[in-house]
């Protein structure tokens, strides 16, 4: 499958593609130039500094990485088991919406489907329910948010 046909599927949130996704490893550079370029895109629209988009790639490669590290930590503590590598693969193709994100009213529905997309990620990597895959989702930006407050309510 090419790179085209995994954004495509990957967009229309099939789990076919993700399969594809997780079960090969040169989707692995797939995922990391998606996320890349995502970030630098996003990096580039306010300042498009040559600085500025070198910060945006620096943080596609990092944040997809410990985006996944976090997703993982979260399913294996609810019991699931799964790799790391397919997971980061997977999860690398959820951020092609991010696109869209600086664009008001459009980005927070892309950001929103972004999420959704990477329950299917987690639910195809992790074999399991749509519903456990969407706590494992949810549970960090949970934790974020709760942090976020008691930090408000501490000061």
């Amino acid at each position: 499958m090419s790179i085209w046909d995994r954004m495509v599927g990957a967009l229309r949130g099939h789990a076919v593609t993700y399969e594809d996704i997780i079960s090969d490893r040169a989707a692995s550079a797939q995922a990391f130039v998606i996320s890349v370029i995502s970030t630098t895109l996003v990096a580039g629209i306010d300042d498009p500094s040559v600085g500025n988009l070198l910060l945006g790639a620096f943080a596609g490669a990092i944040g997809l990485v410990a985006w996944t590290g976090v997703l993982w930590v979260v399913a294996r503590g609810l019991g699931m088991t799964g790799r790391y590598t397919p997971l980061m693969r997977a999860i690398g193709f959820t951020a092609l919406p991010f696109v869209l994100t600086p664009i008001p009213v459009v980005g927070a529905i892309a950001a929103v489907f972004s999420i959704a997309l990477q329950v299917v990620a987690v639910r195809t990597v992790f074999k399991t329910t749509t519903a456990r895959a969407a706590a494992t989702v949810v549970t960090p930006w949970l934790l974020l948010v709760a942090a976020v407050v008691v930090a408000q309510f501490n000061r």
